[in-house]
Formats: structure tokens, sequence, C-alpha cells
């Protein structure tokens, strides 16, 4: 790269500030405050389709950007470990911690077989309430582990069904279209006593389809927008007015429910791929923006630092807001989706006991894990390039 080049961040500030921002969205969503007065329409659900757009972007660039340019797909053993001690040690800390305060107040303590279909993450395929039960927020943990398998997997595939010149494509109309088909699908075959109307990882492809295609883009976008800060403008306008509109569509034309629980077929099957790619146009915004810039909200120092302890914030929240309840049962609590004072306050309340206890979770188990599995995997790449031939 010449020197005169601009760089662009792997992991930028105002990507992290997305990250908290997704975190607190469902944080406080849990405690029954959203945003929704017109033409501010953002239900805290929302803050999960951001994370699929997210994981979809990061997780599968090396991939996109290596069929793009036919280049060796990237070593499975490499991807495999960083991928699980990112999410499951974390996952089985919170997993465990859960369980066994549901157990200390006596609060509809979960089967072995629920605890077992959680710890190995397949509790999606259970039926029943297992989707939500334990804890309501683990439900896109098993979508996304089970997305972090397909995605190799296809990836080999189409590199080896399509030519190197349309395979990155391919691969993203793949999962847009495969999506697609399994949310109508589901949602006009429903399996008997679900909860929720989609539970194959396959229904919510198309969403990290949309951050793959961020993935692709990038590398052309950079070269477009990095000269033009009003071009970057345009983009966000865009990103926000898209996710924007399709928010007020879920409040207004489609009612309050959760995409998941709808009986509206257009708001369940469209309404999270519509919501994505708004999300997706911002966080395209977000990667072509110059090194040497930093966005005035996104990149605030606050945060960003809760962006860091994200994961961990989407893991303990529903757990240290139990706890607060407990201990005052008279606050208004979540689950009820309209936006009261009072439920806000009650966010605003037990906000400083979940970010501390998920600094203490991401010091004991995420920073840890995440340190051993770069060691580990550069360490398992090392051996790979010494052993292969030539």
């Amino acid at each position: 790269m010449a020197a005169t080049t601009k760089t662009y961040n792997t992991r930028s500030d105002a990507l992290d500030g997305l990250r908290a921002i997704a975190a607190l969205l469902v944080a406080f969503y849990h405690c029954g405050a959203e945003f929704r007065s017109s033409p501010l329409v953002i239900p805290g659900f929302t803050g999960v389709l951001i994370f699929f757009v997210l994981s979809g972007y990061l997780v599968s660039k090396p991939f996109v950007q290596a069929l793009a340019a036919g280049t060796s797909l990237p070593l499975l053993s490499s991807y495999a470990i960083r991928r699980f001690l990112r999410i499951y040690p974390p996952y089985l800390g919170a997993l465990i911690f859960f369980t066994a305060l549901r157990y200390a107040t006596h609060l509809h303590p979960p089967s072995a077989s629920a605890f077992t279909a959680h710890a190995l993450l397949y509790f999606n395929f259970m039926g029943g309430h297992s989707f939500f039960d334990i804890n309501a927020a683990f439900w896109s943990l098993s979508i996304e582990a089970q997305f972090y398998v397909l995605l190799p997997m296809s990836a080999w595939l189409v590199a080896r069904v399509v030519g190197t010149r349309h395979a990155a494509l391919a691969l993203i109309l793949l999962f847009v279209g495969v999506g697609l088909v399994s949310r109508v699908l589901e949602f006009t075959y429903p399996v008997a006593g679900n909860e929720s109307h989609f539970v194959l990882p396959t229904s919510f492809l198309d969403l990290f389809g949309v951050g793959m295609l961020v993935a692709y883009v990038e590398p052309r976008a950079a070269i477009t927008f990095s000269r033009s800060p009003r071009q970057r403008g345009v983009l966000w306008l865009i990103g926000i007015g898209v996710f924007l509109a399709a928010n007020h569509w879920c409040l207004y034309d489609a009612g309050r429910a959760d995409y998941l629980r709808t009986d509206i077929f257009s708001y369940a099957t469209l309404y999270p791929l519509v919501c994505c790619l708004g999300a997706g146009v911002a966080v395209l915004a977000i990667c072509v923006q110059p090194a040497d810039t930093k966005l005035p909200i996104l990149s605030w120092r606050p945060l960003v630092a809760i962006g860091h302890i994200s994961y961990s914030v989407y893991l303990y929240h529903v757990a240290v807001q139990l706890a607060f309840f407990a201990a005052l049962p008279h606050l208004p609590r979540g689950y009820e989706l309209y936006l009261t004072s009072h439920h806000w306050l009650t966010g605003f309340l037990t906000l400083p006991f979940v970010l501390v206890t998920s600094a203490i979770a991401y010091r004991l188990v995420e920073l840890p894990t995440m340190r051993y599995g770069t060691i580990w995997s550069k360490a398992v790449v090392q051996r790979a390039a010494i052993a292969r031939p030539g």
C-alpha cells in the first residue's frame, strides 16, 4: 500500500459505539423502555438485528474477500478456534450464572434437558417455548453459532461450484435467498407450540447476508467515498432513513409485536431484512470512514467502552435486571412494550449494575479467552504454513 493511501480500521471506535447502542437497545427493551415516538421509532429488539449485520460483516469478511480475490479460504481450524473461544466460554459462564440464579430465586428453574440443549446451543430445535427458555436474550446465540458453522461450509461449496470471479457475490445471494425463502416457509407452515415463528438458522441467513454484502462492497466503496464527506453523509442519511422507515412500519402499520411473533405475513418476512439493509448502509458508512477521522457520537469514549463489553452486556443484563426486580419488587418491569417514564427510570437504575457485572465478566472471561484464541489460532496458521509443500 502506498504511503499516501488512507487506511481503514478493521476494528473502529465507531463500530464499537454501534455495538454499544445495539446492546443498550436490548437492555432497555427488557425493562420495557424503547423509542416509539415518530419519527424516532426504534424498538429495542432491533439491537439484535444490528448485531446480526455486524456479525455478518466481521465474521464473513475473510471469506468474502478471499472468494472475491480468488485466493485460498481462511484456514478452518484457525477460524473455528477463534469463533468458539469468542462466544462459547462467555456464553457458558452466563448460562451457568443465570441457571443458578433461577434455582436460588425459585423462578422456574430449567430442566436438565433444557440446560443441556442450551449448553450445546441447539435449543432452537427443541420446539415449544425452548427458544426463549432460561433467558430470553439467549435465543440469538444459537442462531449466531449455527451461522458460524454454515458460513465456511457454504463458502467452500460455492468456491467449487461457482467460478472464482462471481463466487463471493454468489455466496451472498445464496444467504439472502435462503433466508427469505426459509422465513416464508416457517411462517406459512409453523411448527405447533413454538413461541416464535422463526427458529431455524436458515431463516436468519439473509440478515447476516446484509453484513456480508457490506464486506463485499467495502473495498470499492472505500475508494469512492474516502474523498467526499458529503457522499458519506448521503450514505448515513440513506441508512438511517431506511432503518427508521422500517421501524415506523413496525409501529404504525404492523402493530407493536416483534416480527418473531406477529401474525402479519409481510411484516414477519420482509421487515427484518429491510431494517438490516438500513443498518447495513450505516455500517458501510462507518467502514469507509478514513481512520484519521472520528464520528462525533459513535466515537464517544464512554460509548466505545460499553461497545468493548457489549457481548457481556447482552449476556448478563437480564440476570442483573431479574436480581434487581427481586430485590425491589415494586419497580415497573420489562416486556411491556410501551413507553413510560417509569420504564426508562428502571432501565437507568439497573444500567450501572449491568455495566459493572459485564465489565467484570469481560475481564475475567472474555478478554482471556480472546487472547488465548488469538495466540492459538496464529500458532495453528503458522504450523499449517510450515507443513504446506513448497
